[in-house]
């Protein structure tokens, strides 16, 4: 991750939280007041229980994110007419224990109007999909980030 984004000129932050919830977008703030971030141009990424933490903050502050990445993982979606105008990709391997969240997960989004490109990766379990899904995962980003100029 940190390579593919230094490439593209972007910072990475990295929380871990443990079972709390985390306020993404407080912490876009605060960095935002020591760095130069284009607050229009902020995208999520979580795997795991990550996954669950990036599609809750998209939830509850849609407007502040420019598309969201979950792999591994579900999460609970709230529809919203801002949830709908976000752009999300799920990823999950064909073996990965997750695989039902992560199709439950693309289902609600779709339900709740937002747009999702939901990829399977044959043959993948919990732990590859990260570093099997980041070329993609940056080629949906990069393509939301130019459609957005």
């Amino acid at each position: 991750v940190v390579r593919q984004a230094a490439a593209r000129g972007w910072l990475v932050a990295a929380p871990r939280c443990g079972l709390g919830q985390l306020d993404c977008a407080a912490l876009a703030d605060a960095l935002a007041a020591r760095f130069p971030i284009a607050k229009d141009r902020v995208l999520l990424v979580g795997h795991s229980m990550g996954a669950m933490q990036v599609i809750g903050n998209a939830s509850r502050t849609p407007a502040r994110w420019a598309a969201v990445a979950a792999l591994g993982g579900g999460g609970s979606v709230r529809a919203s007419d801002g949830l709908a105008k976000l752009p999300f990709f799920v990823g999950v391997g064909s073996r990965d224990f997750a695989l039902g969240q992560a199709r439950g997960l693309d289902r609600a989004l779709r339900k709740a109007g937002a747009t999702s490109t939901l990829r399977e990766y044959p043959g993948v379990e919990h732990l590859a999909i990260v570093q099997l899904a980041l070329p993609d995962v940056f080629t949906f980003f990069d393509a939301t980030l130019a459609a957005r100029k």
